[in-house]
């Protein structure tokens, strides 16, 4: 049950398509936008199909399966499978079973017999092991493949993937699929996996299509300034065909500042160049109920669409004129009478225009770039973390090292500490491998006798163990002043004075979390930035410290996580602020998107921002792009 039923009504409609066509072969091409539950909708529609989940990111697919676990659904897992063998039940699965003697309960489960599965989650590699699992069990037409994201790796022109993709459509025998992505190609940009589908199995092709901007996550340029249409683009024509293209696209409309659609809505109406039928009385008829986020950024558009040409430069400049920062001191002059543009403003019923300056809400300070999260910028991220992402992790993370502003001699002494602590922890990883050794011994000794159990762990074992307790009691804590922890109260009264944000975002890194940073066998500089807050998403890095960053960022204990573009998919943190780094201006205006719906997914009520380091990239996703790579290597893979 979700809160708004209007959001979540795609849902309702795949199951219905289900429900009404369910002896027929189906496609259902499923785009909507992310953080509206498209993840949780093999949960529905598997009370009355069974489903394979294909995805990508694991974690995305233990995510669905804590959740059908809760409402009591039998799930399966298939991950990095090669035979039916290397499928795993949740024991809610098991059929066949071996019981404990002592306890009652499953000892051995049969993970071979899988007819009380409703759904299996699997990743691409293990599809074709999945689908033959499930159909020892089922009729084909009773099997759902919902695949989740297809368009990763689809941004590639070679990728590791591509050949798994295509062998799993080309050898795929389930008739009713769900494509579901937010960034699904459009019908004739995927023409001939519509046809290759046809020819197989039927010419059942759903579009299931679903829009949410009821948020407001102003996009913000380089310069730290508000990107709109009415300020992105001087020429009439492009702006007309921005309007065009955000009117097939009403998603990009939630990456619009309200307030800054408000200023703009009061600029032309002041002018009075629009129609009757565009005032504000008769366009929402009068009644103040019609008047939401939603409507007022649609009449944004039909008020863009009605402005007369040769009025359209004249509003350009006045708009550009008295724009001002997202995050600094703002506009100085105190009145926008005295601009000859507004001659009149008589006209309609105004009391306060939006450049009325008031000086006890000046906004405090900020750099130029507005990137200085670690200090004079750290109050413009509000009520949640933030993402980074670009390609160069490390650079992006030794920055923030280096822009902390901790003094070298404290430093030192912080490096110092953390160099005890890794030989304290080279020591434990020793002794550890010993206890594994001596285990290994005593198991081969005694194998197949009834003590083995027993004599796993031995004397000598036992006195590794001790010796590790004193080791890890030996570790000294660390701990950094409250004045470098970002949006602290000594962070912010060192760096914006006595203008303190309440909800400016704080990292928390409690003493559990700190000792088990301390004992990671990582780079120093990856231990300072965890205890600033800041977590550096590295590929192929260390385990542990993966595992532990994951844990933060699940319990949104961390301020700023530096991540690549490759983790973009699947990631369902809670992010309120989002950083696209300048260094991957090659993404397509795909990728882009599924980077911006990362952010915002939380409250309604909170603040949100997306900064872009390279203004190029802006403009590429609000245009029109001639090359969709993405489309592309569908209709290239997506055939038999």
């Amino acid at each position: 049950k979700y809160k708004d039923q209007r959001l979540f009504s795609h849902q309702k409609t795949i199951y219905n398509i289900f429900k009404s066509y369910r002896n027929e072969p189906k496609l259902v091409l499923y785009c909507a936008p992310t953080g509206t539950g498209k993840t949780l909708t093999p949960i529905g529609l598997s009370n009355s199909h069974k489903i394979i989940f294909v995805c990508v990111a694991r974690h995305i697919g233990l995510s669905l399966a804590k959740s059908a676990i809760n409402v009591g659904k039998k799930v399966a897992f298939a991950f990095g499978c090669k035979t039916a063998s290397d499928v795993r039940l949740h024991y809610n699965a098991v059929k066949e079973y071996e019981r404990n003697y002592k306890t009652g309960g499953i000892f051995k489960a049969d993970n071979t017999v899988g007819d009380k599965v409703d759904i299996i989650i699997c990743d691409v590699k293990s599809y074709l092991v999945s689908m033959n699992y499930m159909l020892a069990f089922n009729a084909k037409e009773d099997i759902i493949m919902f695949w989740d994201e297809p368009t990763i790796s689809m941004d590639c022109e070679e990728h590791e993937l591509h050949n798994v993709i295509h062998d799993n459509w080309s050898k795929n025998s389930i008739p009713n699929v769900v494509l579901s992505c937010a960034t699904l190609p459009r019908n004739d940009e995927i023409a001939d996996v519509l046809n290759d589908y046809r020819i197989r199995f039927g010419s059942r092709i759903f579009n299931v299509f679903s829009n949410d901007y009821q948020k407001s996550i102003p996009i913000l340029d380089k310069s730290n300034y508000c990107v709109l249409i009415h300020t992105l683009y001087e020429s009439y024509e492009d702006m007309r065909k921005c309007v065009e293209y955000c009117e097939e696209n009403k998603t990009l409309l939630r990456y619009f500042d309200l307030e800054r659609v408000v200023r703009f809505i009061n600029i032309v109406l002041a002018r009075n160049v629009l129609d009757e039928d565009m005032n504000i009385d008769t366009y929402f008829n009068g009644d103040i109920g019609n008047i939401t986020m939603n409507s007022i950024k649609q009449y944004y558009l039909d008020v863009l669409r009605s402005i007369p040409q040769e009025h359209w430069k004249n509003i350009y400049n006045i708009c550009k004129q008295y724009d001002d920062p997202k995050f600094g001191t703002g506009i100085t002059r105190t009145t926008s009478l005295q601009d000859p543009s507004y001659s009149k403003l008589d006209s309609i019923d105004l009391k306060r225009t939006y450049s009325v300056f008031d000086e006890s809400v000046k906004k405090p300070k900020v750099s130029k770039n507005g990137i200085l999260f670690t200090t004079q910028d750290a109050h413009t991220l509000t009520d949640g973390p933030t993402i980074y992402l670009c390609e160069d992790v490390n650079k992006i993370g030794n920055f923030y090292l280096q822009q902390s502003n901790i003094p070298t001699p404290e430093f030192q002494k912080l490096l110092a500490k953390i160099s005890k602590n890794n030989d304290l922890t080279k020591k434990i990883d020793e002794l550890e491998k010993q206890i594994e050794n001596e285990m290994e011994k005593n198991e081969q000794g005694e194998h197949g006798t009834e003590k083995v159990e027993k004599l796993k762990m031995n004397n000598e074992c036992r006195k590794f163990v001790s010796e590790i307790e004193k080791l890890r009691k030996k570790v000294m804590l660390i701990s950094l002043d409250y004045k470098y922890i970002p949006n602290s109260r000594p962070h912010q009264s060192t760096w914006i004075g006595d203008d303190f944000v309440d909800n400016a975002f704080s990292p928390h890194i409690g003493e559990e979390f700190v000792r088990q940073i301390l004992l990671l066998q990582i780079e120093n500089n990856l231990k300072v930035l965890l205890l600033l807050g800041i977590g550096v998403l590295i590929k192929d890095g260390n385990a542990d410290y993966l595992e532990l960053m994951k844990v933060l960022a699940q319990s949104q204990h961390l301020f700023i996580i530096i991540a690549s573009s490759d983790y973009i998919y699947g990631t369902n943190y809670q992010f309120c602020h989002g950083v696209i780094g300048k260094d991957i201006n090659n993404m397509t205006q795909q990728k882009t998107i599924q980077s911006l719906g990362r952010i915002g997914r939380g409250n309604i009520q909170q603040s949100y921002t997306v900064r872009f380091r390279d203004d190029d990239m802006i403009r590429k996703l609000f245009e029109e792009q001639d090359y969709n790579l993405e489309a592309i290597n569908m209709n290239r893979l997506f055939i038999s």
